[in-house]
């Protein structure tokens, strides 16, 4: 048994934990060596402790900064903890051998002593090894040495405890997780890193102690509470998550990105990295290994829903400038050609960052205001402006600021101004003319690599006659055993021959280094590369782009569409505009027609909108041109493009709607009636059919039908309406079931607009045909129906004109 220590002794023990708190390790040994033998026994055990530690952590400053991938999370094969380099073990191993002695010394010392303390020391010694032999990749010894320990003072300690003890006691806790973890015992890891977790909750208000007097301290602290705060946290959030346990891992990963977010940047930069990451994506309630949701690819959908809750979409808003911060710090700009694999995984995520942007500001909400929606339109855009810097002409990033364009001009262009209109309109060129020069560069690789095959094919098929001429044997001769040997070696250095000769004319061609790789396969299998498609006639007859700089052929042809819509909304009556958009609806048509194989099943839908859209603008451009042979080339353009549509799908009420519209605008007043009724059979909502049925029978002064067309027409909508009821709201619709709660807000802004203009154009024919008094009725009947649709508006005698009232509201009553 040890003497008890004298008080100078347990002083000096405190003075020497503060420095090893503020992990000042050089200053550990050295007042360790001057005090403890000193005011202590010669060769104690925490003399041996502390020395053993200082060293340890000395010796591995520079392992530790070896870049091992850390920021790519659960992506490393599940594996959490990430030992050094193999290149570097053993040289960590040696020159960490005399620490460790130290700490073998002083637990071999503690265990003769048997004091109050030695238990502990001992405990701390096995930790500290242990977590040396984890970053050497020795992991069943490490195993060995804490498993003895259950670390049960974690839930016993006094808050008032000797700081650098609650160091010691996380770090154990978090040591044998990750020894657990990486001997493939997630739940037993799991167990301990969920109380490391629950033991810094407990004293996360620990502060760093102050020293007896201040010294100079030759390196700047480094806070061991905070460093094992970010270890234990960092592995707990992703083993929590790699396990399916969501909350407890939201919960850490909260509590480090809170902790740590006021720390340098580059402070366990990649470990932040990884942990925020994983948090973004069990918010967004995604695989914790899973890519964003990416709701601007391809061609959106109209109305994206939302799929997280607003908190979660708050927090997730909360944390991505952080993210994108961190991302951007480690690679701020894409290398070039001596890229490493590393710096692509990490070009990568910064461009994940975006998309993680994209996520959170792109949804439809019933609930949400107009200043909302177009402040939520700005930030998207803004963070969009700094993914081109930080991602170099990303036709990624140009795609997304087209979608967010044509969102933000299609809800409030009437209001935006002309430089921003230009603006969007200059997203949509970049994204073209990049894609241009990708495309043209890939096809002129592809023609290149043509010729390369063909001349070696050529010269492959010349040697092997030359080959053949000289070695086939006489018919009558019979082949013996040195004849056959003779004859596959010739075989053999035929093939080597020509291995040769490829390899040459390969070298010779420059062509793209990942299409020459797979230039040997094309010429023994007569296969296609991949990602290069043959259509017909042979490889290379006509090649297939699938993918071209991370943009796929759905992509770019979502991006025109959306330029289309963009500019016949900007056009005014422009022509060149218009002419724009023709050319883009072309370039989608072109490029379906070309490479729409690689869409698979969704080619002809993707063909049937491509044509569709070229009908539209060709019309437009007809309505616009003043030459009259030009008038009817695009009208003659418009109406082959809507008729190709309609072969792609007979049933689109949308195409059926287009061509009556081309037959009404060209004074084909009955035809156009046929057309807009064939539509109404596959689409009885859409009000602006209706409204062009009704307004052709008034051309045709057919009063009557045309005003019983708008009754049934505005009845059909509101019964539209009704099926995106929200249960909670105040209103309730007219003719509904008693009780039942709605709300217009649910209705999309485009058919509300709809619905008002169907029952304008009843107003004015009623305004012809029956006269004023009439149609000032019905019109009261409108101001509160358009009360209904946009928000309060100022009309007179307001009480008289309630739906449900009287009989002049009967375009809203229900049969």
């Amino acid at each position: 048994m040890a003497p008890a220590p004298t008080p100078k002794f347990l002083s000096v023990q405190t003075d020497i934990d503060v420095y090893r708190y503020k992990g000042q390790w050089t200053m550990v040994e050295q007042r360790t060596k001057k005090k403890c033998a000193k005011h202590g026994p010669s060769g104690s055990s925490y003399e041996y402790l502390t020395i053993g530690e200082s060293l340890l952590n000395t010796a591995m400053r520079h392992a530790l900064q070896i870049d091992v991938h850390v920021d790519n999370g659960l992506a490393n094969g599940g594996h959490i903890f990430l030992p050094l380099p193999e290149g570097v073990r053993e040289q960590t191993k040696g020159m960490t051998e005399g620490a460790i002695n130290y700490l073998k010394m002083a637990i071999d010392k503690a265990k003769a002593d048997a004091g109050e303390l030695s238990v502990f020391e001992i405990q701390q010694a096995h930790t500290i090894i242990a977590w040396a032999e984890l970053q050497c990749g020795r992991t069943s010894e490490a195993l060995i040495l804490v498993h003895p320990f259950e670390f049960g003072e974690a839930e016993t300690v006094a808050s008032d405890v000797r700081p650098y003890t609650k160091v010691m006691l996380l770090a154990g806790l978090t040591v044998k997780a990750m020894a657990l973890h990486m001997a493939s015992m997630d739940a037993e890891a799991y167990v301990y890193s969920a109380r490391a977790v629950a033991f810094y909750a407990k004293h996360s208000n620990t502060q760093m102690p102050i020293p007896e007097r201040n010294r100079h301290l030759p390196l700047p602290d480094m806070d061991q509470w905070m460093r094992w705060f970010e270890s234990s946290h960092h592995f707990h959030t992703l083993l929590a998550a790699k396990l399916g346990h969501t909350q407890s891992a939201i919960a850490a990963a909260r509590t480090y990105v809170f902790r740590l977010k006021t720390t340098a940047d580059k402070y366990q930069l990649f470990s932040k990295i990884a942990v925020v990451g994983c948090y973004l994506r069990l918010l967004a309630g995604v695989r914790a290994d899973a890519l964003p949701p990416l709701p601007l690819s391809g061609i959106p959908a109209k109305r994206i829903p939302s799929t997280i809750s607003t908190e979660a979409r708050t927090e997730m808003r909360q944390v991505l400038p952080y993210y994108e911060t961190l991302v951007t710090t480690v690679l701020p700009f894409p290398r070039g050609e001596d890229v490493k694999p590393m710096e692509v995984e990490r070009h990568i995520r910064v461009m994940e960052s975006y998309d993680w942007n994209v996520f959170v500001e792109t949804y439809t909400a019933s609930d949400e205001s107009l200043g909302d929606i177009a402040d939520r339109h700005y930030r998207l855009i803004q963070s969009l402006y700094r993914g081109t810097k930080h991602t170099f002409h990303s036709m990624r990033m140009l795609r997304y600021m087209t979608h967010t364009f044509v969102s933000l001009i299609s809800q409030f262009g009437d209001n935006m101004p002309d430089d921003e209109k230009t603006e969007a309109e200059a997203a949509m060129e970049s994204y073209v003319f990049y894609w241009d020069k990708q495309y043209k560069a890939r096809l002129e690789q592809d023609k290149k690599l043509q010729v390369e095959v063909k001349l070696e094919r050529e010269s492959m098929i010349d040697l092997r006659r030359s080959m053949g001429q000289l070695h086939t044997p006489p018919p009558s001769a019979v082949p013996t055993e040195d004849s056959a040997l003779d004859e596959a070696q010739d075989v053999a250095a035929r093939r080597s021959r020509a291995d040769s000769q490829a390899e040459k004319l390969a070298a010779a061609v420059p062509v793209g280094e990942q299409l020459r790789e797979q230039l040997h396969d094309v010429l023994r299998a007569d296969s296609v590369p991949a990602g290069v498609q043959s259509a017909a006639g042979g490889p290379f007859a006509a090649t297939v782009i699938d993918v071209l700089d991370g943009e796929r052929i759905v992509d770019v042809v979502g991006v025109l569409l959306a330029g289309i819509r963009m500019l016949s909304h900007n056009s005014e009556g422009d022509e060149d505009k218009l002419m724009r958009a023709v050319g883009y609806a072309d370039r989608a048509v072109e490029l379906l027609d070309h490479h729409g194989s690689s869409c698979g099943s969704q080619l002809p839908t993707l063909q049937h909108i491509a044509y569709r859209a070229l009908g539209v603008m060709c019309n437009e451009v007809a309505q616009e041109v003043r030459d009259s042979q030009l008038r009817r080339e695009y009208q003659k353009r418009a109406l082959d493009a809507t008729k190709r549509a309609k072969q792609l799908n007979p049933t689109s009420w949308e195409v059926l709607y287009q061509r009556a519209m081309q037959l009404a605008e060209a004074g084909e007043i009955s035809q156009g009636i046929i057309r807009i009724k064939e539509s109404l059979e596959h689409n009885k909502t859409y009000a602006p059919s209706w409204n062009m049925l009704a307004l052709l029978l008034g051309a045709k002064k057919e009063y009557a039908q045309a005003l019983k067309v708008c009754e049934i027409g505005i009845k059909e909508c509101i019964a539209r309406a009704e099926s995106t009821a929200i249960p909670s709201d105040i209103l309730t619709i007219p003719g509904a079931a008693s009780g039942v709660k709605w709300s217009w807000d649910a209705v999309d802004l485009m058919e509300k607009e709809d619905l008002l203009n169907l029952s304008l154009t009843q107003v004015a024919i009623e305004a012809y045909h029956l006269g004023p008094a009439t149609a000032l009725t019905t019109l009261k009947t409108i101001m509160t129906l358009a009360r209904k649709l946009f928000g309060p508006v100022d009309f007179v005698n307001e009480a008289s004109s309630k739906f449900g009232s009287g009989g002049d509201s009967y375009a809203l009553q229900k049969e």
